[in-house]
C-alpha cells in the first residue's frame, strides 16, 4: 500500500499500479518504459468493465529508464473536496514525464492526465501519437455511444450543447468530436463514461480531428492540448486529462455531476447579483449617484451584489464617444494607471459607494479583464490590483472578461491567477461568452460561469431561450457552476412587436424561477425598474434566499420538456431526502401535465408549495408528480 484515504487505496508492485475505491478498481502498467493503461473492474456489478488496452501511450522523449512514485491526499489547495492523488515521475536523460491519477471516495471515476518537463534542448518531431491520452477497452464490440458535444462563446451560439446516439460499425473506425460520451455495451445495464477534462471544443489548444477514436471496442481518447513541437525547457507543461467511470447508465451522468460538484467547494449558497450592463446603456450612467440608487433597489429587492461592469476604471481613452473603443489587452503596456478609478466618473473614488453598500447590506463587484498579452505574463500585476480592491474596499466579486488563452503558457499563467485570487477569498465571474476560456467542465474550482450577454435593445432577449439553456446544461453541469440572467423585460416593447415570446410577456416572479436553481443575475439598472416588477422580485427572493443554500448542495436535473416557449418544463433539486420542484408552464393551454422523475418512483412524497404565481395543485403520481 502506497496510500489511503478514506476508502480510497493506491498499491504499487512490479511494475502495476492498482487503485480503487469502494465502487471501482483500475489497474496501470509501468513497464519496459512504458505506460499501458488496464483493466477496470466494476465492485457494484462484479464484472470487468475494462480490458486491459492493447497499446502503449507514446511518450514525446521517448521511453523512461527510472520512475519515482508520490501519493498524497488533495483538495485543490482548499477549493475543492478531498481525493487521493498518486503521481509518477518517469524519468530519462531528455525529460521528466509525469502521469497523475485522481479518485474520490465512494466515486465511480477515475481521473488521469498527463505533463512533460524538457530538460534539455533537444527536439522531438511533431506527431499526433503523442496527443493520446487515454486508452480504454471494452470486453465488446457491439456498443451505443451517446456524444455530447458542449459549446460556449455564446456570442455567437445559442445551444450550448449537442447529443447524438450512435451504433458504431463493429469492427471499424469510428471518430467523433465531444466532451463528454457515454458508452452502452449492448444488452447491458452498466455503461462506461468518458469526459475529457479540457475546455469545450470551440475553445480547446491545439483540438485533434476526433476527440474519440473507436475501433473494434477500443476507445482512443486524444487531445493534449499541448504543441510538442515548441516545449519550452525547464517548464511542466501539463496536458488537458481525462476522466473514466462506470456506473447504471440511467444514473452515470447525475454521478458525473456529483463528482463535479466535489471538484469545487464554491461559495455554500446560490447568490443573485445585479449588473447593469443588461440595460445597454454601458458605461454612460455611471456616477456615484447613479450607483447609490442601484444599491438602494438591491437593498429593497434582495439582491446580495451589485456589480459594476466596465467603465469605472481609467483606462486610456479620454474621448467619451469612443469609449467602447478601448483596447482589450496590453493594458500595462498601455498605461499604469489603466485599472485605477476614472474620478471623472467618480470624483470622490469608490469610498462613498463602498460606505453606502454596507449601509444597504449589500456587497459590490467589479468588471475586470486580465491582460492577457503575452499570455498574461502581467499576471501578478493583474492579482497585486485586484487584492488592493479586496484590502482597500472589501471587493471581493470581480468578473474577469475579454479572457484570450492561446497557448499552454497562457492556460498556465491564468491558472495561477485565479487560484491566487480564488485563495485569498475572491469570488469569481468567469465569461465564457466569448474567446478561447476554461468553459464548463475544465479547472472548474475556480469560479460561477457568466453565461450569456443578451438584450432586449438588439431583439436577443427571449426568456425562454435562457431557460432552455440553463435546462439544456444541467443535463450535465451542476446548476450551480452557472449564472443566467434576467434582463428587463419592459424596455424596447416596441421592438418585439407582437412576437409571442416577447420579454414583455412574463411576469417578474416566472423569470426569476426560470433561473433559481443556477445564480440569478439581475441583467439591468435595478432603480428603473416598474414598482411592480421591483415588488413582485422582492417577494419571490424572500422566498428564495431561505433555500439558497438547499439548493446550492442539491442535485438539480432538468424535468418536463425541453424549453421552447409553449412546453411544460422545469426542474427537480434532489437535496437528500428533501427536494425542491420548479414546475414551469410556459406559453399553453394544458392545465395539466405529468412530470415523470423516474429517482422518485415508488416514493411517498410531502409536498408543500413554497411560492406559485397561479392557482396550482400538485398531484402524487407514481415516479413522478402532475
Amino acid at each position: 500500500m502506497i496510500g489511503q484515504f478514506e476508502d480510497c487505496y493506491a498499491k504499487f508492485k512490479d511494475g502495476k499500479l492498482l487503485l480503487g475505491n469502494k465502487r471501482l478498481e483500475r489497474c496501470y502498467y509501468f513497464q519496459d518504459g512504458k505506460i499501458i493503461a488496464g483493466s477496470l473492474w466494476d465492485k457494484r456489478n462484479q464484472s470487468c468493465a475494462l480490458l486491459d488496452s492493447e497499446r502503449p501511450f507514446v511518450l514525446p522523449y521517448g521511453e523512461f529508464e527510472n520512475l519515482l512514485i508520490h501519493c498524497e491526499t488533495e483538495d485543490a489547495n482548499g477549493l475543492s473536496s478531498s481525493s487521493l492523488g498518486i503521481t509518477v515521475k518517469m524519468e530519462n536523460d531528455f525529460a521528466t514525464q509525469i502521469y497523475h491519477v485522481e479518485i474520490f471516495p465512494d466515486m465511480p471515476f477515475v481521473s488521469t492526465r498527463f505533463s512533460v518537463l524538457r530538460k534539455t534542448s533537444h527536439e522531438t518531431e511533431k506527431s499526433e501519437k503523442y496527443d493520446l491520452i487515454e486508452c480504454v477497452k471494452l470486453p465488446t464490440i457491439h456498443y451505443n455511444i451517446k456524444v455530447m458535444e458542449l459549446f460556449d462563446k455564446d456570442d455567437f451560439c445559442d445551444t450550448l450543447i449537442r447529443i447524438v446516439e450512435d451504433s458504431p460499425y463493429p469492427n471499424r473506425y469510428a471518430g467523433y468530436r465531444g466532451d463528454i460520451f457515454v458508452v452502452e455495451p449492448t444488452g447491458e445495464s452498466q455503461a462506461v463514461l468518458i469526459a475529457k477534462d479540457s475546455p469545450v471544443g470551440t475553445s480547446h489548444l491545439n483540438r485533434p480531428v476526433h476527440d474519440l477514436a473507436v475501433t473494434s471496442g477500443e476507445f482512443e481518447v486524444y487531445g493534449s492540448g499541448v504543441d510538442f513541437s515548441n516545449l519550452p525547457v525547464n517548464e511542466e507543461v501539463e496536458y488537458y486529462g481525462v476522466t473514466v467511470g462506470i456506473g447504471d447508465k440511467e444514473k452515470l451522468v447525475t454521478e458525473y455531476r456529483r463528482l463535479l460538484s466535489l471538484r469545487k467547494k464554491g461559495e455554500g449558497r446560490l447568490f443573485v447579483m445585479a449588473n447593469t450592463w443588461g440595460d445597454n446603456n454601458c458605461e454612460k450612467a455611471l456616477c456615484e449617484e447613479f450607483l447609490k440608487a442601484e444599491l438602494d433597489a438591491a437593498a429593497d429587492i434582495g439582491a446580495d451584489v451589485v456589480q459594476i461592469d466596465d467603465g469605472w476604471e481609467k483606462g486610456i481613452i479620454t474621448d467619451p464617444n469612443r469609449y467602447m473603443e478601448h483596447i482589450f489587452e496590453g493594458f500595462h503596456r498601455a498605461s499604469s494607471e489603466y485599472w485605477t478609478v476614472d474620478l471623472k466618473r467618480f470624483p470622490h473614488g469608490l469610498e462613498p459607494i463602498v460606505e453606502h453598500a454596507k449601509k444597504c447590506g449589500v456587497r459590490l463587484g467589479l468588471w475586470f479583464s486580465p491582460d492577457s498579452y503575452g499570455d498574461f505574463e502581467n499576471w501578478e500585476t493583474d492579482v497585486k490590483i485586484l487584492k488592493d480592491f479586496q484590502k482597500k474596499f472589501g471587493i471581493r466579486y470581480f468578473k474577469l472578461d475579454a479572457v484570450m488563452l492561446r497557448s499552454k503558457t497562457g492556460d498556465r499563467n491564468f491558472s495561477a491567477m485565479v487560484e491566487e485570487l480564488s485563495q485569498s477569498g475572491a469570488c469569481l465571474q468567469l465569461d465564457v461568452t466569448a474567446g478561447d476560456r476554461f468553459g464548463y467542465h475544465y479547472k472548474v474550482q475556480y469560479g460561477v460561469l457568466f453565461i450569456e450577454n443578451r438584450y432586449t435593445d438588439n431583439d436577443t432577449y427571449f426568456p425562454y431561450r435562457t431557460l432552455r439553456n440553463l435546462w439544456m446544461l444541467s443535463q450535465v453541469i451542476p446548476s450551480r457552476f452557472l449564472q443566467f440572467e434576467i434582463a428587463n423585460p419592459r424596455r424596447n416593447v416596441e421592438r418585439y412587436g407582437d412576437d409571442p415570446f416577447a420579454p414583455n410577456r412574463y411576469d417578474m416572479d416566472y423569470l426569476f424561477a426560470s433561473v433559481m436553481v443556477a445564480n440569478p443575475l439581475l441583467w439591468c439598472e435595478l432603480s428603473h425598474l416598474e414598482k411592480v416588477d421591483a415588488e413582485t422580485l422582492r417577494k419571490i427572493i424572500c422566498v428564495w434566499r431561505s433555500h439558497s443554500q438547499a439548493l446550492y448542495q442539491a442535485d438539480v436535473t432538468p424535468i418536463g420538456e425541453s424549453p421552447n416557449g409553449k412546453s411544460h418544463t422545469g426542474f427537480w433539486a434532489c437535496n437528500g431526502s428533501d427536494g425542491y420542484f420548479v414546475f414551469l408552464r410556459e406559453n399553453n393551454d394544458e392545465a395539466e401535465y405529468e412530470y415523470k422523475i423516474p429517482t422518485l418512483a415508488g416514493k411517498k412524497l410531502q409536498i408543500e408549495t413554497l411560492a406559485s404565481n397561479g392557482e396550482s395543485g400538485i398531484e402524487q403520481l407514481g415516479g413522478g408528480a402532475k
